[in-house]
Order: structure tokens, then C-alpha cells, then sequence
């Protein structure tokens, strides 16, 4: 089946146009112009900042808590009263 001759599928001329632009820039900044002055838009980032540093922080705490109790966990305490204490057993000399 040959389709070569059939002048349906595209006309003779075709126009190109440009690309358009699909991402919308209004939607990307924020809306309330007080958060647009640029003291605030700073104040923003370090906000932002210190909040991840925090919670970094918060995980590798919480990740050392837990080797913790883990290495507690293996630990036993016992109080063995020995009445016959050697002193040889302890000190070789």
C-alpha cells in the first residue's frame, strides 16, 4: 500500500512556528509582593538553610542514639562476689 501520492496526510506548505513557551514565569514567583523584597527573599533562604542544616543534624543525632542503644543493649552488668580472691590469678609476676 503506497501512500505516496496521497495529498491528504499533508498539504503543500507548512508553517513552522516557535516554540511556545509552555512553562508560565508568573506561576514560579510568589505572589505577595512583601515576599518579593529582597530582604525577605534573603531572610527566606536562610530560613530555608537552617532548617535543613537542623534537620541533618537531627538525623545523624538520632542515627548515634541508636548505634547506641545497640551497643547497650549487648552490655551486661554483673556483680559476681568472689570470696576466695587470688591474687594470683590476677597478677602474674
Amino acid at each position: 500500500m503506497q501512500v505516496d501520492e496521497d495529498t491528504t496526510l499533508l498539504p503543500r506548505s507548512v508553517n513552522i512556528r516557535p516554540k511556545l513557551d509552555k512553562t508560565n514565569k508568573n506561576e514560579r514567583t510568589k505572589k505577595d509582593p512583601e515576599m518579593q523584597i529582597e530582604g525577605n527573599t534573603k531572610l527566606n533562604q536562610i530560613r530555608k538553610m537552617q532548617f535543613k542544616k537542623d534537620k541533618k543534624k537531627r538525623a545523624k543525632n538520632e542515627k548515634k542514639a541508636v548505634e547506641l542503644a545497640d551497643v547497650l543493649e549487648t552490655v551486661t552488668l554483673t556483680s559476681i562476689n568472689k570470696d576466695d580472691y587470688s591474687f594470683k590469678e590476677d597478677f602474674s609476676l
